[in-house]
C-alpha cells in the first residue's frame, strides 16, 4: 500500500464521467481494502468527486424543451432571443 502512494499516478480520469470515476473508486476500495480517503489519494482523485451531485438531470430540461418547441411553432418568425424573452414572461 505504501509503495503505491510513491508511484506516479497510474489512473487516468480524462474522458471519464463522474459516475465512472465513482464506480472505479468503489471497485478499487473493494480490491485494495482501504478507506475512501486512502483510495482517492492513491488514485490521485479528489474526494469531492465522490460526493458530487449534479444540479439538474436531463429530465428537468424536457419541459423547457417542449415550451421552446411550442413557442417556435406558434411564432415561426421569431428567433431564439425573442422566444427566450417570451419564456421569461
Amino acid at each position: 500500500k505504501a509503495d503505491l502512494e510513491r508511484e506516479p499516478r497510474f489512473f487516468k480520469t480524462q474522458g471519464l464521467t463522474v459516475e465512472n470515476i465513482r464506480q472505479a473508486v468503489i471497485h478499487a476500495r473493494q480490491k485494495i481494502g482501504t478507506s475512501e480517503r486512502q483510495t482517492c489519494k492513491i488514485l490521485g482523485i479528489a474526494r469531492s468527486t465522490q460526493r458530487y451531485k449534479a444540479a439538474k438531470s436531463k429530465d428537468d430540461d424536457s419541459s423547457l424543451r417542449l415550451a421552446l418547441i411550442r413557442l417556435a411553432k406558434q411564432y415561426g418568425r421569431y428567433g431564439y432571443r425573442k422566444i427566450a424573452e417570451l419564456l421569461r414572461i
